[in-house]
């Protein structure tokens, strides 16, 4: 149950929302992002923690995770369900979608994701941009069923 007390006031000097960045690693190269470095290595889970600790500590209450790629990293169902342990009232994830699968998604669920946000590339009707979407809309079914 969410602890009114801890909710921002609308003139709160205090930040209610911030972004973490939990990999610079992007399983795309799109042309116009610069999020894609597959060389730097992933923060560690535990300065990850520490960092999910400082922000909760100046009073975010919701928390976005983002990256390139936040599902590269090898520890994401822990971020969040360490997020969530910590109190944020939110969190959610944006993705591409592609290295989604149910299990995951179930994962995710249960660590207590609140929100999943898929990115699409563009709308206009190229090949490359068919075959994409072809791999991202049939997994929008896997979300009847999720609190995600």
């Amino acid at each position: 149950m969410l602890d009114l007390r801890q909710v921002p006031r609308v003139f709160d000097t205090k930040p209610w929302a911030a972004h973490l960045y939990v990999t610079e690693q992007c399983n795309l190269d799109c042309h116009y992002c610069n999020e894609f470095n597959n060389s730097i290595p992933h923060p560690a889970l535990a300065d990850l923690k520490k960092w999910m600790d400082h922000i909760r500590n100046l009073g975010v209450m919701r928390l976005g995770l983002q990256g390139g790629e936040p599902l590269k990293h090898p520890d994401i169902v822990d971020v969040v369900r360490y997020a969530k342990s910590l109190g944020f009232c939110k969190v959610s994830m944006s993705t591409n979608g592609f290295l989604l699968n149910r299990q995951l998604l179930a994962d995710l669920e249960g660590a207590g994701l609140d929100e999943l946000q898929i990115s699409v590339d563009r709308m206009t009707p190229i090949a490359s941009t068919r075959k994409a979407m072809k791999s991202i809309v049939h997994k929008l079914d896997w979300f009847k069923d999720s609190k995600v």
